[in-house]
């Protein structure tokens, strides 16, 4: 009988372990202040403000673009989710899918190893609804990728409106283990 409870307890245990070591390392997530962006330079010449972290868009005119980058440190081949974390303060209009007056996010998937050819996923794009000084969180699915690809959101800022910019507070994914 005594031997018979050692042995439970040890498979007990043993299970109790694997289990939780595979709860607990499951995700890995990552944030990232909204300051880690960078301007893509394309046809804008908008340079970004910096305040609290986040990057706002200080023109009244021109839309900001930014890319945002992701540390891809897992080597599962996929991200589980995640979002962005915006301030739309742009109360021209609420046009659906509309950069001009809203904030909108894209997160990406890109890989060019050993060839001539970019292999790029997205998630689609996510945009906000209903400008508001209060932050935004705007979500996105998961996205496959391979070990060789690297991460990035694709974000836009509207122009400012009457004096109020629209800002990237923070970014986040979750990376497969």
């Amino acid at each position: 009988m005594n031997a018979r409870k050692i042995t439970t307890g040890i498979l007990t245990a043993v299970v109790m372990a694997t289990l939780g070591l595979s709860q607990a390392h499951a995700v890995d997530g990552k944030l990232y202040p909204g300051s880690m962006c960078n301007r893509f330079a394309g046809a804008t010449t908008v340079l970004p403000t910096l305040n609290a972290s986040r990057l706002l868009n200080p023109s009244t005119t021109t839309v900001l673009r930014l890319d945002c980058p992701v540390i891809h440190d897992s080597i599962a081949p996929n991200l589980q989710s995640g979002y962005v974390d915006v301030i739309d303060q742009n109360f021209s209009g609420d046009v659906v899918n509309n950069e001009n007056n809203q904030v909108c996010a894209e997160l990406f998937s890109t890989s060019q190893v050993l060839s001539s050819f970019l292999t790029i996923r997205s998630t689609g794009r996510r945009c906000t609804t209903g400008a508001s000084a209060t932050s935004k969180r705007l979500f996105v699915g998961g996205l496959p990728a391979n070990s060789n690809a690297h991460y990035f959101y694709g974000i836009t800022l509207p122009p400012k409106f009457s004096g109020f910019e629209s800002a990237v507070i923070s970014y986040r994914v979750d990376e497969n283990e």
